[in-house]
């Protein structure tokens, strides 16, 4: 069940970059912050030469609640931006039904 709800919100969140406004890159531009004009909450920094993701997040247990970027786990078959499904599933292994 876990599985599903993770891939899940794995594919939402690629469906949410879908409709993302982004500024115009340039070969100087490292880092971009992308967002969902529709939803104020998908915010993601994006590292254009390593391919790595971050959500901004707001951490609600802390006094202050103050705004990180988080890490996300991209899932690439090939391995070359992410990680490949089978070390997903090393990672965060399926759940034996009773």
């Amino acid at each position: 069940m876990k599985k599903y709800i993770f891939l899940a919100i794995a594919a939402l969140s690629m469906l949410a970059l879908v409709g993302c406004e982004k500024l115009p890159i340039n070969a100087a531009q490292r880092f971009q912050i992308v967002s969902n004009p529709n939803a104020r909450v998908d915010t993601f920094l994006l590292d254009t030469q390593k391919g790595k993701v971050w959500r901004m997040t707001r951490i609600t247990d802390l006094e202050d609640q103050p705004t990180v970027w988080e890490p996300m786990e991209i899932i690439d078959p090939d391995g070359e931006i992410g990680i490949t499904p089978k070390t997903l599933l090393e990672r965060h292994p399926l759940i034996k039904k009773k």
